[in-house]
């Protein structure tokens, strides 16, 4: 069992195939391997996320779920739902197992590369996407439309209650929905970081962790921005200077991930540059647990065990963490088959071209913009 376990971590930490005897059957093997290992590690997470709810859920704690009983009238009964409101919670519900299940999936069927491939992409766009479409719906969609009332104090009642309902279901869904969005761009950059690394030779996994690196920090802005105007703290400041920091570093060395790399030291320097984001991006999240372990005002605190005195339980942080931590590793291996398709798709085509007479064309063009825009 340990032999096992250790075989299946050994891809996870290991930065690149043997550079002195590149071969493709060696990168072709080393990707699968990387592969799986992370698609394993997705599946563990799910299993602890399944754990910490059930146990949530035996001790009588607070579910992840969400309800909100509307009763625009005093006389009325509480407003009835449709069948697509009835249809929409079933996809809802179902949309929160298409991440293990499709994982499972591409798990058994790894060795068959694009199966597993198309299995994930399913299980992409049904865990990702479709809660997105699920959110976006109308409430007029979800429930039967009461009689119109009588009076005015009724009219403006219902609409008080309505726009209640609405910022309810809108804290919801940001709650459920950012770990999704804010594991978009990290689990891209770590795919470019990969596939780059195993194929050094490459210049489009580069270009685009050079574009995406920018968005990394600049999703959560907004969340630190509101987090500083309410429970502003020195080490909040420091834990969100070090988070928009930690991408930056690639951009700074763009032209070493830009750049064919041809030798052992390049590829090296490149490591070394993937070590310094991750120990920057380290202490922001060392900074930003002891600010949330430790801030307190009037009485109140950010993470604390008493519901009455604290915004947020521990395992309530551990169980976002996870998920956020699950469904970037799951963006990784989806994106990382996607740009592995790009950059063999571009050298095929890029390869065409140049046999072409319309090759020397081009050339010319591209030394006379390569004078006037880059020089």
């Amino acid at each position: 069992m340990i032999n096992y376990l250790v075989r299946l971590v050994r891809p996870l930490l290991a930065a690149h195939c043997d550079f002195r005897e590149p071969s493709a059957d060696l990168v072709l093997s080393c990707f699968l391997s990387w592969r799986r290992s992370v698609l394993v590690l997705v599946l563990l997470l799910t299993v602890l996320i399944g754990i910490i709810d059930t146990t949530i859920k035996l001790a009588g704690g607070p579910r992840v779920t969400f309800t909100i009983l509307l009763k625009l009238e005093p006389e009325l009964v509480p407003v009835q739902q449709t069948l697509f409101g009835d249809l929409a919670d079933l996809v809802w519900l179902l949309s929160f197992y298409a991440l293990p299940a499709s994982t499972l999936l591409a798990v058994v069927f790894w060795s068959r590369t694009r199966m597993s491939q198309s299995i994930l992409l399913v299980g992409l766009i049904a865990s990702f996407l479709v809660p997105v479409a699920v959110a976006l719906t109308p409430w007029n969609w979800w429930n039967i439309e009461p009689p119109p009332p009588a009076t005015i104090e009724a009219k403006l009642a219902r609409q008080y209650e309505r726009v209640a309902a609405g910022i309810g279901w809108g804290c919801y869904y940001v709650l459920v929905l950012s770990p999704a969005v804010l594991a978009l761009v990290p689990g891209v950059m770590r795919a470019c970081i990969r596939v780059k690394m195993l194929l050094p030779e490459a210049t489009l996994p580069g270009w685009f962790l050079v574009a995406a690196a920018p968005f990394n920090g600049l999703l959560v802005l907004v969340t630190f921005v509101a987090l500083a105007q309410v429970a502003p703290s020195q080490l909040l400041l420091a834990g969100m200077l070090l988070w928009l920091t930690a991408p930056l570093v690639y951009m700074v060395r763009a032209r070493l991930y830009t750049l064919p790399l041809s030798s052992a030291n390049e590829l090296l320097t490149l490591r070394r540059v993937q070590a310094l984001a991750w120990a920057v991006a380290l202490g922001s999240a060392a900074c930003l647990i002891v600010y949330a372990a430790t801030w307190e005002a009037f009485g109140l605190r950010l993470v604390g065990f008493e519901p009455n005195s604290s915004l947020f339980r521990p395992w309530q942080v551990v169980r976002y963490l996870l998920d956020f931590s699950g469904r970037a590793l799951f963006v990784t291996v989806v994106s990382a088959d996607v740009l592995l398709r790009a950059t063999t798709s571009a050298w095929r085509h890029q390869r065409e071209f140049m046999s072409t007479p319309m090759a020397e064309r081009h050339d010319r063009l591209m030394r006379k913009l390569e004078e006037a825009i880059v020089r």
